[in-house]
């Protein structure tokens, strides 16, 4: 067990004796009064002192899944905080490769008509560890994907530095839900249409469209900004387009949302 779930473990027994101790009556002052600012108090010293107190080992896990005769796939990587890389394309053969640190687990399902959907997720037991039950720099994924399939990707991430190489990539639908996170994305050069979906909260993010791709920008914003290259893609109405977006033999469709970031596209 990591020590990080020790400790937190160790806080919730405290909690569970101190109201058993109340609802007796051995204790007999409002103990909840005291337990949540007990906790806020814990809570801030964990974030100070976790780091140098419960330093854990790094567990480093390899993954690497066949294509098997997949001719599509969907794919999501719920990543937590820390860092994450699609690095490009993945060897012949395979459909998903990867260096994950801090660990990971993956789920595979088989679709009808030679589907095949993947989750790659944390590990269970890194939900109470914070980052740094991890290591002091979080989660840290190298991932490569197949170019050989269409792909239809999914990334979820939290607290992180995101880097998505796709350029190489069949990818036809991406979805990027982001927190507090800056996320660099280079969209795909050659998948004939790729649909793109970000939902950002406070988070910085570029998104590289190759110039052989033609692009509709849609944007909805809270206190967010967005800035486009006005080179490349005009302003039409409540969205922005490539002048050749309706003959572009590679195009993408960007729907853009955030609450509280930044976006920008060139």
């Amino acid at each position: 067990m990591k020590r990080s779930g020790i400790f937190w473990g160790t806080v919730v027994i405290l909690a569970g004796v101190i109201l058993l101790a109340f609802n007796l009556n051995i204790i007999q002052f409002n103990v909840w009064k005291v337990l949540f600012p007990a906790f806020i108090i814990l809570l801030g010293l964990w974030f100070l002192l976790g780091p140098t107190l419960f330093k854990s080992e790094t567990t480093t896990q390899e993954l690497s899944l066949l294509l098997q005769g997949a001719r599509e796939a969907q794919i999501t990587l719920a990543h937590g905080a820390g860092r994450l890389d699609i690095t490009g394309p993945a060897a012949a053969g395979q459909l998903l490769t990867g260096t994950f640190v801090g660990g990971v687990r993956h789920f595979l399902e088989t679709l009808p008509e030679g589907g095949v959907k993947v989750k790659i997720e944390a590990p269970s037991d890194v939900l109470m560890a914070f980052p740094w039950g991890i290591s002091q720099h979080g989660l840290t994924w190298a991932v490569r994907l197949s170019e050989e399939i269409p792909l239809r990707l999914k990334v979820a991430s939290g607290a992180s530095e995101t880097s998505l190489n796709l350029r190489d990539l069949r990818i036809s639908d991406l979805r990027i839900e982001t927190g507090a996170s800056s996320t660099l994305v280079t969209l795909p050069a050659n998948a004939g249409f790729t649909s793109v979906r970000v939902e950002a909260g406070a988070a910085s993010v570029n998104i590289v469209v190759p110039q052989e791709v033609a692009a509709r920008i849609i944007y909805k914003s809270g206190l967010s900004s967005l800035k486009v290259d006005p080179t490349r893609f005009n302003r039409i109405g409540d969205f922005y387009e490539s002048p050749d977006y309706a003959t572009a033999a590679n195009r993408a469709e960007l729907y853009l949302e955030s609450g509280l970031g930044s976006f920008e596209i060139r």
